[in-house]
């Protein structure tokens, strides 16, 4: 789907940054106000060091967690080309120790340690660092980054563990069509540009010689700058604090300068494109991408004219493309986007085809030729313009505040290249309307300026000798050039192109943006209270946004979770968004919204936007709900979807496909793809329509509404929702999670699929749900999480992927370790966990108790942060009240009970874990690799039998 509000554009504008030459600095923040939405209630501050460090401060005051991210502007581009992939190894390197933190693993056992986190990536021409971690910490967790910078080791003989982690990575990667397919379309760019090289690096373009050594110490001298840098904090303390700081940890950053990056060369010239490429997919996906490289605009941050371009082709309501391929049934959907880097620029556009579409990629690209057309003859309005730049104003005023982790990265890539005043306000900015730039943007969309390609799962429709490998991922492709009579074709109108019109002006926009009064509460209160139905509401202006969530539960015997009715839902809810797709879009771009859920209970429907206009969408989107109508072509469209969705299931990576496994191992509820294929190839329009017309009977009803709705708003919604409830309908039982017996007779079991990678997954589940026992499994994995990944993934390098974990399924938890591993054995991958589990034992046992309280203040510290956004809050008030905490206090009890736990709990629940009780392990293994001891299949009823379940369930 296409919009644009401004999660796109966000994601836009960061692409547009980083491929961008820095700005000058400025040299004191008493010149630089930052503009901020009026709904924000943090405060900024931008400085240079006198190294040439750029600093973007954040203060966040009701943050718990803080956050920092470091940006260097230097990336895979800047690889020599003796070593493709050093840039990558060197973000690795950064990791395993300085001189003034000299362990491997100090950085990561700090954040552990202090309830933190971290990552890094190494983009084209960025690299970029992040921690979020407990607010008290920060600084000194900020002292351990900086060291990255200042004085890392790069020691020789951690060079060639670094090595291997990049090739699992990469040998990860080669396997994902997506990776795949991004290394064709570097093979096809202009190969004179940086961008068309191997990137991610692998054991034969990092050989362990003396020279890669040397080339990792020149390259960090080299682009690991002070003035190729930029740190963004994120925190509750105050900005004076915050600079104080930053300037004593990273003023010890050389002052130097990188190398000026050449003017680059475009990614694509004349020869790169009127070209058409085939490329062959391991799974089924049918996509068709457009690409057409466009001149810079010098006004894009402020005008945004190819956006608007890009809008009217993505569009999805009344007289779209998208409407129209939609009911000749080419497509499942499209989107369309545009990014200009200052050098260069483009716009795609996107389509997610159906089997008949594949038999129809011209007649798609002529129809896209003629809403070109279209938009260059009626499309070029000021009124039009004025609706987006209103959508964005709106999506900026009440903008939700990110995470401490999310703002800071993204403040420190904008950082690279925005003027520091704009680095929030510059991704809504519609500023000015500019029908020449944007009718000369619609010029260039020309098929001679276009490069088509396609994939598919079928072999490129060219001779054998046509055919082409991509070296390092091995994907089968070809190219042709697009001929004379091609080209015309697209040009000539099609017999359908009067179906296509410019959007209607979308009427869902809000008018009434008051923010309305009344009595506050800190948690919802229950007013309504009958037969069939309660209703919760909290209102609020905490967060000065006219907005409000309203959160439906039906309870339902009738939609009891057998395969049938799991796969009825399935295609209800996406049949519905497509029958009304028009009206929704449109509702979309106003920021009204709608999800639809399905569980063991019956369904829950969601409903969120501004006050003025939710009751009346709320109404709208319910009557649908109940008189939808379904034909068979449309159905018979929906199943292909969800049959080479499902199918592509034996494509997805080990890890959570070992995790599907086991659910379905504990969840009777969960159905194997193959009994969700036979269930929906069973679907008739007919069965689908007179199941669905007693979707509401016998329903149960809890709802919530969440925000600043007013009481006449308030009581329109209830009324609307009333009349579905039933006063005397059963109430189904949840089916609940069953457990593994103490000792199960059988414990280990085995999951076979496409994938190269060995995987283990390592479950140990909880017989009960009561506080205390969640908060020790969520404590114990706070505690096993570094030093699991510390001598598993970084000393061993056992695999790319290495994690231990608590999760919740209603709220019994479980306690797991998993490793998806490319060259050993699941069997030997087991045999190492266990020994890791084995000597932890000793480990736990001399845990000192401050490190222990230090991670129960720092994960009560997060449990009890207070929310951020009003969404937020809405659905936490709904974990409360569907988990059967009325008295929305669950937050509380938690923090109280992990303050409650001491060594003596851990202890205790790790030897049930170390010593196999309540524990199963899945192996994950290729196809093609079984050995000839197989462990039982997971889904074998021999296996299954022996779980436990539940009472009521």
């Amino acid at each position: 789907m296409h919009r644009l509000p401004s999660l796109l554009i966000t994601v836009i504008l960061s692409l547009f940054l980083s491929s961008c030459q820095a700005l000058p600095t400025i040299p004191a923040h008493d010149s630089v106000s930052i503009i901020k939405s009026p709904s924000d209630p943090r405060d900024y501050r931008y400085l240079v060091l006198e190294n040439g460090v750029r600093v973007i401060l954040t203060h966040s005051p009701d943050s718990e967690t803080a956050a920092a991210s470091v940006g260097v502007y230097a990336g895979s581009e800047q690889n020599p080309d003796n070593f493709p992939g050093l840039a990558h190894l060197l973000e690795h390197m950064l990791f395993l120790g300085s001189e003034k933190y000299p362990e491997p693993n100090s950085f990561d056992e700090f954040l552990s340690q202090h309830g933190g986190f971290s990552n890094a990536w190494t983009a084209d021409t960025e690299t970029i660092y992040f921690f979020s971690i407990q607010k008290d910490a920060l600084f000194p967790a900020l002292d351990r980054l900086a060291q990255f910078f200042i004085s890392p080791l790069l020691a020789p003989e951690l060079i060639d563990r670094e090595r291997h982690a990049v090739d699992s990575e990469f040998q990860i990667y080669k396997q994902q069509d997506g990776w795949r397919q991004a290394m064709v379309k570097r093979a096809t760019f202009n190969p004179e540009h940086p961008a068309s090289r191997f990137a991610v690096g692998n054991l034969d373009t990092l050989p362990n010689t003396p020279e890669l050594q040397q080339a990792l110490r020149r390259f960090h001298n080299t682009w690991y700058v002070s003035q190729n840098m930029a740190i963004s904090l994120v925190s509750n303390h105050s900005l004076d604090e915050m600079e104080e700081q930053v300037k004593l940890m990273l003023g010890g950053i050389p002052k130097r300068k990188a190398p000026d990056k050449p003017n680059k060369t475009r990614h694509y010239t004349a020869k790169e494109t009127g070209i058409r490429i085939d490329v062959q997919t391991q799974t089924q996906s049918d996509g068709l991408h457009l690409t057409f490289p466009l001149e810079s605009d010098p006004n894009h941050l402020t005008q945004k004219s190819s956006l608007y371009v890009s809008h009217f082709l993505g569009h999805e309501g009344k007289g779209s493309l998208n409407s129209l391929l939609l009911q000749q049934g080419w497509i499942q959907g499209l989107y369309s986007y545009a990014v200009d880097t200052g050098n260069e620029a483009k716009l795609e556009v996107y389509f997610n085809m159906t089997d008949k579409g594949q038999q129809h990629i011209d007649e798609i690209i002529r129809l896209t030729f003629d809403y070109i057309h279209l938009v260059q003859q009626e499309g070029v309005q000021d009124s039009l313009y004025q609706e987006i730049r209103q959508t964005q104003e709106l999506a900026f005023r009440f903008m939700e505040i990110d995470s401490p982790d999310s703002l800071a990265t993204d403040l420190v890539e904008r950082l690279e290249i925005l003027p520091p005043e704009q680095l929030i306000a510059a991704s809504y900015t519609f500023k000015s309307y500019n029908p020449k730039r944007i009718q000369h943007i619609l010029a260039q969309l020309t098929p001679d300026n276009m490069l088509v390609r396609v994939s598919s799962d079928q072999k490129p429709p060219v001779e054998e000798a046509e055919l082409k490998t991509e070296p390092w991922m091995g994907m089968t492709y070809s190219t042709r050039k697009l001929s004379e009579d091609q080209q015309a074709f697209y040009l000539s109108p099609s017999p359908m192109a009067d179906q296509l019109a410019i959007p209607p002006t979308n009427t869902f926009l809000p008018e009434d943006l008051t923010l309305n009064d009344g009595q506050e509460s800190k948690k919802p209160k229950l007013i309504v209270n009958k037969p069939g139905m309660k209703v919760w509401n909290h209102f609020d202006r905490s967060f000065a946004t006219p907005k409000t969530h309203a959160i439906i539960r039906f309870q339902t015997t009738y939609t009891d979770p057998d395969v049938d009715n799991v796969m009825r839902f399935r295609l209800y809810s996406i049949l519905l968004n497509e029958i009304y797709l028009e009206p929704l879009y449109m509702a979309g771009m106003a920021d009204l919204s709608y999800s639809l859920w399905h569980d063991d209970e019956g369904f829950l429907v969601e409903f969120s936007g501004f006050n003025d206009n939710l009751p009346g969408f709320m109404e709208t989107v319910l009557g649908w709900m109940q008189t939808v109508e379904f034909d068979e072509t449309r159905l018979t469209q929906k199943k292909e979807l969800m049959r080479k969705h499902i199918q592509n299931i034996d494509y997805m990576d080990p890890s959570p496909l070992l995790r599907q496994a086991l659910k379905r191992i504990l969840v009777r509820s969960e159905h194997s793809p193959e009994a969700q294929l036979q269930a929906m190839e069973n679907i008739t329009a007919k069965d689908l329509q007179a199941w669905s017309q007693k979707l509401f009977d016998r329903a149960q009803i809890r709802m919530l509404i969440s925000g600043n709705a007013s009481s006449k708003q308030r009581d329109r919604m209830i009324a609307t929702v009333a009349p579905l409830a039933s006063s005397n309908a059963p109430i189904p039982k949840p089916i609940l999670p069953g457990y593994v017996p103490a000792q199960p007779a059988e414990n280990i079991c085995s999951v076979s699929y496409i994938n190269a990678d060995a995987a283990v997954l390592v479950t140990n589940t909880a017989l009960d749900k009561d506080l205390k026992t969640r908060a020790t499994y969520s404590l114990l994995a706070s505690v096993l999480e570094s030093p699991f990944y510390a001598q598993l993934r970084t000393q061993e390098q056992l695999g790319y992927l290495v994690g231990a974990f608590s999760s919740e399924t209603q709220h019994y938890p479980s306690m797991s370790f998993i490793i998806q591993a490319p060259d050993n054995t699941p069997e030997f991958v087991g045999e190492r966990i266990q020994t890791f589990l084995s000597g932890f034992k000793t480990t736990l046992a001399e845990l000192p108790d401050e490190q222990l309280n230090t991670l129960k203040e720092a994960t009560t510290a997060e449990i009890l942060s207070p929310e951020k956004t009003m969404s937020g809050q809405a659905f936490k008030f709904w974990n409360d009240l569907d988990g059967g905490f009325i008295d929305f206090n669950q937050t509380e009890l938690l923090a109280k009970a992990i303050q409650s736990i001491n060594k003596q709990d851990l202890q205790k629940l790790f030897e049930t874990i170390a010593d196999g009780q309540h524990t199963i392990t899945l192996y994950g293994y290729h196809q093609n690799k079984l050995p000839e001891q197989l462990p039982p299949a997971c889904n074998d009823p021999g296996f299954t039998d022996q779980i436990k379940h539940r009472k009521g369930a």
